[in-house]
């Protein structure tokens, strides 16, 4: 679970022009160091070239009802509600009726595999914090890198986490 007050919430435009570091938690290897630099803020979208060293991605932040690229499989349609979010008692639903409205929520695009990253960004002492989720749809002839086992169905599946502090 994550919360920060809403007036915390990170912009689009907050991510411009910024150096990171941080650390990856993904889910077949342990913990990586990593670096990434923002650049300026284009057609609502904001240039992230990431990587722990070894390698470098160049990704793109974006809200999360921007159009993306990513398909096999595709972000979902964050302007609608997903099944069972908006169930009595729901208090997220009744403040944020979808996904999108909820603040400081983004997504990355120009994955090179079929991960995908949801951001949560919120501003602290006017720098930014980002807490990545990562997402692999997984079928049950692939292992399961927490168990050794394979995946019991196909489905999606968190893969990886990762925090960054603004420099």
């Amino acid at each position: 679970m994550l919360s920060f007050k809403t007036n915390r919430a990170a912009q689009i435009a907050d991510f411009a022009n910024k150096n990171f570091g941080g650390v990856s938690f993904p889910d077949n290897s342990g913990p990586r160091f990593v670096k990434a630099v923002s650049s300026a803020l284009t057609a609502n979208r904001v240039g992230l070239a990431a990587g722990d060293g070894s390698s470098t991605i160049n990704l793109r932040i974006m809200p999360l009802t921007t159009a993306d690229l990513e398909t096999s499989p595709g972000y979902p349609n964050f302007a609608t509600s997903p099944t069972g979010y908006s169930t009595p008692g729901s208090v997220l639903a009744a403040g944020y009726p979808a996904p999108k409205d909820i603040p400081g929520l983004f997504k990355l695009d120009g994955l090179t595999d079929a991960g995908r990253v949801i951001l949560s960004a919120m501003e602290y002492n006017s720098k930014i914090i980002v807490i990545g989720m990562v997402y692999n749809h997984r079928t049950t002839s692939e292992t399961n890198p927490a168990t050794g086992l394979h995946f019991t169905e196909n489905n999606l599946y968190n893969t990886g986490n990762f925090i960054l502090f603004e420099k």
